[in-house]
């Protein structure tokens, strides 16, 4: 993957450069502000943006993204942050971002959430369906909120709705547990003991649903079928 980091501390964009090599990605470039990173987007391809959100200059890393945005809602962003903050994270969301790593940040959440988008960077976006496919013999009926396992009818609490459809409009890539919780409650003040109880109902409700844990990233939704 192409990948380029806008990040003003030294020491970590030097940390994250360098990961990121390890891993076996090419880095476009490490950038300190910006508008130097903006211009460098016409002159390379890029999969991947590592961004700061708390950037230290007259464009922030969530004015960039929108910035970029504008020009292709494909793109695939990380935040990077050293806050868990509603705020923050609901400006964030406009652009839709993979997740967050939060500083200070290790090689293995790097890695973690590199492997996921590497894994899933040409993943097409799915068309709209009011009936999808999540596992053989297994249907999620959007219209009528229900479940239809093998001729079963499974019935969804609301937040388990909100939870699933995240899930699928996210299909193959990671969404972050702090992106989730802001989509099901409005806010990222409910505990994540109150989502991981949630994930657990969605997944006893769906045995062998393909949905994934990633440590301290968040969760996917993989090799679903529509």
């Amino acid at each position: 993957m192409n990948i380029a980091i806008l990040e003003n501390d030294i020491n970590t964009a030097s940390f994250l450069e360098e990961t990121v090599k390890q891993l076996g990605h090419n880095v476009i470039g490490s950038f300190y502000n910006a508008n130097d990173l903006i211009k460098a987007i016409n002159k390379n391809y890029i999969d991947l943006f590592l961004l700061d959100i708390n950037i230290e200059a007259t464009i922030d890393g969530i004015d960039c993204a929108r910035q970029i945005y504008t020009h292709n809602k494909d793109i695939k962003i990380v935040f990077l942050t050293a806050y868990k903050d509603t705020r923050i994270i609901t400006q964030a969301s406009v652009v839709s971002p993979i997740g967050y790593l939060i500083k200070p940040i290790d090689k293995f959440d790097i890695e973690a959430i590199l492997m996921v988008v590497d894994t899933n960077i040409n993943t097409p976006i799915p068309a709209n369906s009011k009936q999808i496919l999540l596992k053989q013999g297994c249907i999620f009926d959007l219209e009528k909120s229900i479940i239809n396992s093998n001729g079963k009818i499974i019935t969804l609490t609301k937040n388990e709705i909100k939870c699933l459809c995240s899930l699928i409009k996210n299909k193959n890539s990671c969404i972050s547990a702090e992106q989730l919780m802001l989509n099901i409650w409005g806010n990222t003040d409910e505990r994540i003991s109150s989502l991981r109880e949630l994930i657990f109902r969605l997944r006893k409700k769906i045995p062998d649903l393909p949905l994934n844990n990633i440590p301290r990233v968040g969760y996917i939704l993989l090799n679903t079928m529509f």
